[in-house]
């Protein structure tokens, strides 16, 4: 049976439980050994323990007693138990992660009270409150709120802001949300086939992450729409991709729905998912290949790079389409790492932002940062593997970066080469280059700007036309790498003579 967390509540139940007749005041004073304030206490507890679960409250008979109807004694006998023990795989979750759980536990139930959060998690009510309060913050960014009353708190708002949240922290590969859908792996399993029809038909594969996503969020879907409350109102307009359109009819009326609203979720919400692989012929590409071959010009000429167009276009379009339906349905998407990306790839992200504008005339919306990391992510990429081929081939001890890789950079690497021939250095890096560069076989890094150590490997910052101090510390900084020799003074006779 279930059990609450308050020792004095299970022992009331057990009893009650236990007993054919109804129990008096008395009896229950007798039996617990308690003060008959504590007794009204403790049935009020009670009370509200059986309220949470969905039970029955105690019956009292005016001057007889109190019992529990059958009905939910059969359900608490046959309910499989809920102790403390099994709730301890919640009493360590980190602040985040209890939010995280409450915002699912109030998105799948109708309420959700201080008293089972303090249960469920070991936390004071103070805590819990504090937990709402937070969680009230949250949901604006999702046009959510919360309201409260006897029972507990209740979300209120759009079902479609519901799911996206839902959706959201399947696509960040939440491990809170996998966890507690861990108990159906045999019902997520069978979505899998599913989404391979879906490929079949449509020649689009998703990547191995939106795969996962996707089979944890349907089968999510699946059981939340079988509550035609929690479906969306049906239409009659006819989404315009009639393939998509008849694998998501197919998949809706196999779980026995028949609803075009539905539908044309589902096609939006499959689509927002990355692919790996796009079919060229498949509705929406072919209008994003030309616009994925502007964002690459923009992106060559502002940062002064040449990325090749054949491949990057396909993917980077393949790509964009994803991001076309997040923005156009409202489907957000928050980046994991966000903050470090524009952080360690500063200039990278700015140059993006610039070269998307074409894309975003297209969709008529400004491109959030979370989905312009993405994309700064592609960039990065094909940067990272031009610079990884060149280091290889160069075989480099020494990086020279500058602001543009260009003009005194290379008098600068020059003059270095004249001074130390014994040392390999490389072309002039720009500061994207450096950023995205693997830094393979690199001991120093010898710079004309101020840039930020990656991989533990020293930068030393010199003058684009050096000094006297500049050759002496770059001198210093090659012989503590061991890339040229301390060498001893050779004797001069002349010198020697003058002495």
């Amino acid at each position: 049976m279930y059990t609450s967390k308050n020792k004095r509540v299970n022992q009331m139940l057990n009893l009650f439980l236990s007993s054919k007749d109804l129990i008096t005041i008395p009896e229950l004073e007798k039996q617990l050994s308690i003060s008959r304030r504590s007794v009204y206490y403790s049935i009020e507890k009670m009370n509200q323990f059986l309220d949470e679960k969905g039970f029955d409250k105690v019956i009292n008979v005016k001057n007889l007693g109190f019992y529990l109807n059958q009905e939910t004694i059969s359900a608490l006998e046959k309910s499989k138990r809920f102790n403390n023990e099994k709730n301890e795989e919640f009493f360590n979750f980190s602040g985040k992660q209890r939010i995280e759980t409450i915002i699912w536990l109030l998105i799948n139930r109708e309420k959700v009270s201080l008293t089972l959060i303090e249960t469920k998690f070991d936390v004071s009510r103070n805590t819990a409150d504090k937990d709402f309060k937070k969680i009230s913050c949250i949901l604006k960014d999702y046009q959510l709120s919360l309201s409260k009353n006897s029972g507990g708190h209740t979300i209120n708002g759009p079902e479609i802001q519901k799911r996206n949240w839902i959706y959201e922290q399947f696509s960040k590969g939440n491990p809170i949300l996998f966890s507690l859908l861990a108990k159906r792996v045999k019902s997520v399993q069978n979505i899998n086939p599913l989404l391979k029809e879906f490929e079949r038909m449509t020649g689009n594969f998703f990547t191995d992450d939106a795969f996962i996503c996707l089979s944890a969020y349907l089968d999510w879907y699946i059981d939340r729409i079988q509550n035609p409350v929690n479906r969306l109102e049906n239409t009659n307009v006819i989404p315009s991709n009639l393939i998509a359109l008849e694998w998501a009819q197919k998949f809706l009326f196999k779980n026995h729905v028949v609803n075009l609203g539905e539908a044309s979720y589902l096609i939006n919400t499959i689509h927002s998912s990355q692919f790996d692989k796009a079919n060229k012929e498949y509705g929406g590409i072919q209008e994003i290949l030309p616009i994925a071959k502007k964002i690459i010009f923009r992106f060559n000429r502002i940062a002064g790079v040449n990325l090749r167009l054949d491949s990057l276009q396909v993917n980077l379009s393949t790509h964009l389409l994803a991001t076309y339906y997040r923005i156009k349905y409202g489907i957000s998407y928050k980046h994991p790492d966000l903050d470090l990306i524009k952080q360690k790839y500063e200039q990278l992200f700015s140059f993006t932002k610039f070269s998307v504008r074409p894309f975003e005339e297209f969709v008529k919306k400004d491109i959030p940062d979370d989905e312009l990391a993405l994309i700064a992510l592609y960039f990065g990429g094909e940067i990272k593997a031009i610079e990884a081929e060149n280091l290889k081939k160069q075989k480099n001890d020494v990086m020279i970066v500058c602001s543009s890789g260009i003009g005194t950079s290379r008098i600068l690497k020059q003059q270095l080469e004249d001074r130390f021939p014994e040392v390999a250095f490389s072309k002039p890096y720009n500061t994207l280059s450096y950023e995205n560069s693997s830094l393979e076989d690199i001991k120093l890094i010898v710079s004309t700007i101020k840039i930020k150590n990656r991989k533990g490997i020293n930068v030393l910052k010199v003058s684009a036309i050096p000094g006297k101090q500049d050759w002496k510390n770059i001198e210093s900084a090659l012989k503590k790498e061991g890339l040229v020799k301390t060498k001893n003074p050779k004797m001069n006779i002349e010198g020697l003579l003058d002495i």
